[in-house]
């Protein structure tokens, strides 16, 4: 029976010991977040989203001006037209994380 109260006893203090560790691990984290803001390293989700809809709105409209850069024909242009829509399309499906990349067949 002491033995059996010892491990008790045992468990009871490791309990105690890992629900402080965690508190502690906790705290840490808490205070290193908070650093990284104050220091700038981190930004808002809603400013990155607003950077990255700029920088795609750029993006696509630079693609937009390829095919009539590229050639004068017009059977051409609407082929590479139709190709880099395509691949936007698809480009936009990834990363609103409608399918993977991966499920796309290799050029």
């Amino acid at each position: 029976m002491a033995y059996l109260e010892h491990l008790r006893a045992q468990l009871a203090a490791h309990r105690a010991d890992a629900a402080t560790q965690r508190a502690q691990d906790a705290r840490a984290d808490a205070a290193a977040l908070e650093l990284a803001v104050e220091r700038g390293e981190v930004i808002d989700a809603e400013d990155a989203h607003a950077a990255l809809d700029a920088v795609c709105g750029v993006v696509a409209t630079q693609f937009t001006m390829i095919p009539a850069r590229v050639t004068r024909d017009r059977i051409q242009r609407e082929t590479l037209r139709q190709a880099f829509f395509d691949l936007q399309s698809d480009l936009a499906a990834d990363l609103a994380g409608e399918h993977p990349i991966s499920d796309r067949p290799n050029p």
